[in-house]
């Protein structure tokens, strides 16, 4: 959960930052240059993006699944290596060995799955990007050929809209992260608001315990 969390931090300080400052440079940029119908076009088309970035609802669950599956693996793994010489002892190891392998190979199905999600996510991000960088050169291209910019502004313009569009998709390509971070924080919120919490405060402290065995008839 530590490391999610710093990694999603990173993810945002590292890139929020960079991908603000480019959008705030392209869109003065394009707003000097006159062309504002470039922008709009850009609005029009977050919906587009909006909607891709719907697919994050089934990978929250599918984080939430998997954390919950390591956690009971962490846990019953760590029990495992407690009971070990009990283990040995009730020649029971067959018997642990399988549980163990079937409850780690079910975890490892539920990282394949997380795996295949964020590789899809990435994926129709993608093309759904490139299908939007064909239909703003086309709206270029017809912006020139009415005579609203000059033919020469034409790669001008499909650089600067692909540089938005890049910035967009950056935001979604590393929102898997950021979803598992916040999962990580959740976990730990959990964590601090259990109710689970013994009660020490009045308890008389144990300053001193002593016993003894006592053998009887023993032959």
């Amino acid at each position: 959960d530590v490391d999610s969390i710093r990694a999603s931090i990173i993810h945002v300080i590292r890139w929020g930052t960079h991908i603000v400052a480019n959008l705030a440079i392209i869109i003065t940029v394009i707003l000097i240059k006159g062309c504002w119908q470039l922008l709009v076009f850009f609005i029009c088309c977050i919906p587009i993006l909006i909607l891709i970035s719907s697919l994050r609802k089934g990978m929250r669950e599918k984080n939430r699944a998997y954390r919950i599956e390591m956690e009971k693996t962490t846990s019953k793994v760590v029990d495992m290596v407690d009971l070990i010489p009990v283990t040995k002892a009730h020649s029971v190891e067959e018997y642990e060995i399988k549980k163990m392998s079937k409850l780690l190979n079910k975890t490892a199905k539920s990282g394949y799955e997380i795996d295949f999600a964020n590789n899809k996510f990435n994926t129709a991000v993608w093309l759904v990007v490139q299908c939007i960088n064909v239909l703003c050169l086309l709206f270029i291209v017809y912006m020139a050929y009415n005579g609203y910019i000059r033919i020469g502004d034409i790669t001008l313009y499909q650089t600067y809209f692909s540089r938005l569009l890049d910035n967009a998709n950056s935001v979604l390509s590393f929102l898997p992260q950021i979803m598992a971070g916040a999962e990580a924080i959740n976990s730990v919120a959990e964590i601090l608001k259990s109710d689970q919490v013994e009660d020490n405060e009045n308890k008389i402290k144990i300053k001193e315990l002593r016993g003894e065995f006592v053998f009887e008839d023993v032959g």
